[in-house]
């Protein structure tokens, strides 16, 4: 007997690059949308492909729907064609979805028609394009909807003319429609920027919930969209949507939209292992948080909500708008200078760490001490140590609780929750800094930290002239995780140093300020013993 397994949607022979059934061409044009893999596991074996979906022209069309005026095709796909017409009576234009006519040759499609069409009709957002009727017409299932008169964001993207800043603008828009349908048990499964429209007013409208499939009802139930399709857009599509299909649900959006962000700020699509944003692009680093994170491959480390995603850009973006304009637009030169200072600084770090007596380099190392070994192997040095106690009793500790661990004073820094935490620590009024290159160095211990996080020291300097804000710098613990006194946080590690240096070479001025920060982007405690600077 001849046991050669076929494609569930052309009937051919399937290879070893088979996909969920599919083989690689109709994968490919399923999840283009110009074609269907809608046979579940029981049904009988597949008929030879059908033709692609060939739209109706308006006149065609204009004697099935007599109350309309068909002006003319907007778009086609594999999963219908939309027309821009207007409604006699109410002198009101609209856009007319056709879906193709096979699919009326399923004998249960109009019931899942129906069920389905309801719920998408029930969406009443300012974020997603509003259903107005929907229905049969001669053999042609339709929907009728807001006509958008703009533009989607492929077209803009493909223009080359979306900013940094307007993709800071686009995106809460986008998390509100979607979390908006997924309260109401809506999920899109195909979000990309041909799904996202952006009318005159620069409002923003998510478009195609055709290929959305209602969850919370019975598993067994079937759905416009069946339990075993691949549905979605390749490179856009959350992993799950092809490798467990029937198990998607709205964190699958998220991580679409994290696909669509990354293009946004950068350009190019995130496939393989892809670059952070701001090491490809001028974006605050706060971002990479954001997109890594929707972007996870499993579910349950994205976010969990959309509404989180808002968050987390809304703040990102609040701190972008209240930097002065010639940080918020650096040019090229400005970008080598800021990443010359960077790499300088971790250099300096290396150096730092070479140059000190080899106690120093005990104390530093990932083992918990008491604060008065280090007062006593530091005391031969040119530092100048800050305790948490006595920071909190003079009422310069502005962030976190001094606790006893490990027989000493240290920091205890906790997020309970799920949203990304960015907190002050310290501000440093005038440092005594006497060299070009300073740091902060100290130990810090973490325990179930979600993401990456990272902490920062912010330089202030005096402005270059009269009527300038003041310039601002900074140095962040960004690199890869545990790995010496530059790693990020992330996970759990016992004590490790960790160092916060700058090189302000090129310049006389002396910084007026130093602010600690950290940040950490989910749960997690953080632990950072007594903080030293080196001037």
């Amino acid at each position: 007997m001849d046991s050669t397994e076929i494609c569930q949607h052309c009937g051919k022979p399937l290879g070893a690059k088979a996909v969920q059934g599919l083989c690689p061409e109709c994968f490919m044009k399923v999840g283009l949308g110009t074609g269907t893999a809608n046979r579940s596991a029981d049904d009988s074996p597949p008929e030879p492909k059908a033709n692609r979906f060939i739209p109706p022209t308006p006149e065609q069309l204009a004697t099935k729907f007599p109350q309309l005026e068909i002006l003319g095709l907007i778009g086609q796909g594999g999963m219908g064609a939309v027309y821009r017409a207007r409604q006699r009576q109410l002198d009101r234009l609209i856009a007319l979805k056709i879906l193709p006519a096979e699919v009326s040759q399923d004998p249960a499609f109009a019931e899942r028609f129906m069920r389905e069409a309801r719920a998408l009709a029930r969406l009443n957002h300012p974020n997603i394009v509003a259903v107005h009727d929907f229905g049969q017409a001669d053999g042609f299932y339709y929907f009728l909807m807001e006509f958008i008169d703009g533009a989607t964001l492929r077209q803009v993207l493909a223009e080359g003319k979306l900013a940094p800043r307007e993709a800071l603008a686009i995106v809460p828009q986008v998390c509100e429609g979607l979390q908006y349908a997924h309260d109401q048990g809506v999920v899109h499964r195909d979000i990309k920027p041909e799904n996202i429209l952006l009318d005159k007013t620069g409002r923003v409208k998510i478009a195609d919930f055709g290929l959305a499939r209602l969850v919370g009802t019975d598993p067994g139930t079937r759905r416009l969209t069946q339990p075993r399709e691949v549905m979605g857009t390749p490179h856009y599509m959350a992993p799950e949507q092809v490798e467990k299909p029937q198990f998607v649900d709205h964190r699958a959006d998220i991580y679409s939209l994290g696909v669509v962000f990354y293009e946004m700020l950068t350009g190019e699509l995130p496939l393989g292992r892809f670059a952070a944003p701001s090491q490809k692009v001028q974006v605050d680093v706060r971002l990479d948080e954001v997109v890594l994170r929707a972007l996870e491959k499993e579910p349950e480390r994205r976010y969990q909500q959309a509404s989180q995603v808002k968050t987390d850009v809304e703040s990102v973006r609040g701190i972008v708008e209240k930097l002065p304009p010639h940080l918020r637009a650096m040019n090229r030169k400005q970008r080598r200078i800021r990443w010359t200072i960077l790499i300088t600084g971790l250099f300096t770090a290396a150096i730092c760490f070479l140059i000190l007596p080899d106690t120093l380099k005990r104390v530093l190392g990932p083992k918990p001490i008491s604060s008065s070994q280090l007062s006593t192997l530091l005391s031969a040095q040119r530092t100048v140590l800050y305790d948490w106690e006595r920071l909190r009793d003079d009422g310069k500790l502005l962030g976190g609780t001094p606790v006893k661990l490990d027989g000493r004073t240290v920091l205890k820094i906790e997020n309970t929750n799920d949203a990304p935490l960015q907190l002050t620590i310290l501000k440093i009024e005038r440092p005594a800094i006497t060299s070009t290159t300073y740091a902060v160095l100290g130990e810090i211990k973490y325990e179930n930290v979600q993401g990456s996080g990272y902490l920062e020291m912010w330089n202030y300097f005096p402005a270059l002239s009269p009527g300038l804000p003041e310039d601002q710098y900074f140095s962040r613990t960004l690199g890869e995780a545990g790995s010496g006194p530059m790693g990020r946080i992330s996970g759990t590690s016992s004590w490790r140093p960790f160092a916060l240096p700058f090189d302000r070479t090129g310049t006389t001025n002396r910084p007026t300020r130093l602010e600690i920060n950290i940040f950490l982007p989910g749960r997690g405690v953080v632990w950072l013993g007594p903080l030293r600077l080196l001037p």
